[in-house]
């Protein structure tokens, strides 16, 4: 039986050499691990199953990243191999970890064929094995913590000094309240900082007690430094790994690119010292009446879409965890964002098809787009009172432009086109609607 996932990070350096492993991918390709070691490469050895969530967290917001950034389309410093150990066809292997977004080969470690040189202790068991053959261990989640932890060692493999790492982890977007109500926009982030030694479980006796700095940019012009005290009221330390603080406030205006970078006294890795963020511009865009709002998105097909709304006052008014179709009280200012960190676009549409505010950046930092402003009008916005529910529906099938038809319930497994999705429902109503499939980058 699969063992418990662990709710928390177990971290082992191991002094020995790693041991060699051969193994065969699903496409059928032969793999040896000290091929890859000799050659210069630092690898990755995740061991998974479809079932288990902290699994798929670490594989979308921490695999499928390093994969892109360090494997062969990056810049080639990295092998990575996703292990199931669960008692599953191929197919259904093959399955979820498209979903998953893991490009990089796959192995079925099918009943019996476990790797005794690589034991598990809960899921997802992650090696990383230096070119020099040193070995680390870890389990649990993604990000932040499963990605700083990826990040410290691939760094330390890579000969980096990983001591006294600072990591920016993130820093809030500009908040309703601020973007509805004041001109020049005055913002405050608030910012979330980690030594990265401490999340690891590498040093426990580090404390956040000195002041440090924070340099601001706009639009990638130096504008201010701000310098922040730990211990100033409204900030503190969360624990002895984790520092949180609102910045002094400063103006910015719609649409800049606010860059933030910390220096911190005798950080030695500065790659992941600065968070970027976007001030939202769509200001004042109207509703018509008789409109249906609903929200659109196109991701890779890693994960689900979260949704957010906020009104004036920063108070929040909807969220996707209902329908996907609302109203929203007229003549008022609200902003919305959405949470995934692998975004191609997400819009806000009226039932014309019409985009009201649209957030279009590919891949994006912090796992959060930047909150972007919508105005109700003052006509009336009516709400279709025909939305089924999924358990009434019969048949979903899409039809593209010369009739051919798709039997798939997602629309982001299509090619690239234009379709017509098509549902039947149980008490004979048909719906259709036009939906576009763009060329995924």
């Amino acid at each position: 039986s699969l063992l418990l996932t662990s709710l928390f990070f177990v971290n082992v350096t191991k002094a020995q050499d790693a041991p060699n492993i051969s193994f065969t991918d699903l496409s059928g390709v032969a793999h040896d691990l000290y091929t890859y070691l000799d050659s210069g490469y630092t690898v990755f050895l995740d061991f998974s199953y479809e079932f288990c969530g902290p699994c798929k967290d670490w594989s979308i917001n921490v695999g499928h990243d390093l994969w892109e950034e360090h494997g062969p389309d990056g810049d080639n410093t990295l092998r990575m191999f996703h292990f199931d150990v669960d008692p599953v066809s191929d197919a259904d292997v093959i399955s979820y970890t498209q979903e998953w977004g893991v490009n990089y080969p796959v192995i079925n470690l099918m009943q019996g064929t476990d790797i005794p040189e690589y034991p598990q202790d809960g899921y997802p068991t992650i090696y990383i094995v230096c070119p020099n053959k040193t070995l680390h261990q870890t389990l649990g989640y993604g990000y932040p913590s499963g990605e700083m932890t990826a990040s410290y060692y691939y760094g330390s493999c890579l000969g980096a000094d990983m001591s006294n790492n600072k990591v920016f982890v993130n820093a809030t977007a500009p908040t309703s309240s601020m973007l509805c109500n004041a001109t020049p926009l005055v913002f405050s982030p608030k910012i979330l900082i980690y030594n990265s030694e401490t999340a690891v479980g590498v040093n426990q006796d580090f404390y956040f007690n000195e002041e440090y700095d924070v340099k601001v940019f706009i639009n990638d012009e130096f504008f201010t430094t701000i310098v922040v005290d730990p211990y100033a009221p409204g900030s503190g330390p969360i624990s002895n790994a984790q520092d949180e603080a609102y910045l002094e406030p400063f103006n910015v205006n719609p649409g800049d690119e606010v860059t933030l970078v910390i220096d911190f006294e005798g950080d030695n890795y500065p790659n992941d010292d600065t968070a970027r963020i976007t001030v939202p511009s769509s200001i004042s865009t109207s509703i018509s009446a008789d409109t249906n709002l609903a929200v659109i998105t196109n991701t890779d097909g890693l994960s689900d879409i979260y949704f957010e709304i906020h009104d004036s006052e920063g108070q929040s008014v909807f969220d996707n965890t209902g329908a996907e179709e609302f109203s929203l009280p007229v003549d008022s200012c609200y902003t919305i964002y959405f949470t995934n960190s692998h975004i191609y676009s997400a819009s806000l549409k009226d039932s014309q098809g019409n985009t009201l505010v649209s957030f279009d950046a590919g891949e994006f930092d912090g796992y959060k787009t930047p909150r972007l402003y919508f105005h109700v009008g003052m006509n009336p916005v009516n709400v279709s009172e025909q939305k089924l529910a999924d358990e009434q529906l019969l048949k979903h099938y899409f039809l593209d432009l010369l009739g051919k038809r798709y039997n798939s319930n997602q629309w982001h497994d299509l090619p690239q086109g234009i379709y017509i999705e098509v549902k039947h429902y149980q008490n004979g109503q048909v719906q259709t609607e036009k939906v576009y499939q763009t060329l995924k980058q």
